[in-house]
């Protein structure tokens, strides 16, 4: 067995009867509403009715870029068993509630959309409570995967990386030709 199956086994060997519900819970977008009203505040508080749509635009174009890259090229092309699906961990792995996810896996969707849309975000409210929040959002997301054994470490790592650099070039794109007086803050 590899380092990277061994590690997952690691994280999802912690599990507890008690803690299933609350993984189940946090791996689900909708439990973060609240954070994403929460973000939408501070954006137009900062920023403006007018600028947050573009700031919004920009965060679709993240998940875009983020999920067509895993989920639309790289799931299908690598065809990376889930580790609850690989047949050589079959009894090894820990499965909540017959939550077992797609059949592939390389690279998790969540770890990069999470951290595309938190790097993304970071960069322009450039608050430490946002950034802190959004970093806490990003790595939750990425427990949970490992937690359920949906996806291997590696899976997570390489999610997070390409979620790093999806949210920093759409963040780039945007500013360049959209922000073009250098700076997203409204001129009042």
């Amino acid at each position: 067995m590899n380092l990277d199956a061994r590690l997952t086994l690691l994280f999802n060997g912690m599990g507890q009867p008690w803690l299933d519900p609350i993984v189940l819970t946090l791996t689900d977008a909708r439990t973060w509403i609240p954070l994403y009203l929460l973000m939408l505040i501070a954006l137009i508080r900062r920023f403006g009715r007018r600028r947050t749509l573009m700031i919004i635009l920009g965060v679709a174009c993240v998940i875009m870029l983020t999920e067509g890259v895993s989920s639309g090229l790289c799931k299908p092309l690598v065809q990376r068993l889930r580790p609850t699906h690989e047949p050589m961990l079959e009894g090894l792995v820990r499965v909540v509630d017959g939550y077992r996810g797609g059949l592939y896996g390389f690279f998790s969707s969540h770890a990069a959309n999470t951290c595309g849309v938190a790097t993304f975000l970071s960069l322009f409210l450039r608050r430490r409570w946002a950034t802190a929040t959004l970093a806490a959002y990003c790595l939750i997301n990425c427990w949970t995967r490992l937690y359920l054994a949906v996806h291997y470490v590696g899976d997570v790592s390489v999610g997070i990386v390409w979620g790093l650099l999806s949210g920093w070039l759409v963040y780039r794109l945007l500013m360049k030709y959209f922000f073009k007086d250098g700076a997203p803050y409204p001129i009042r």
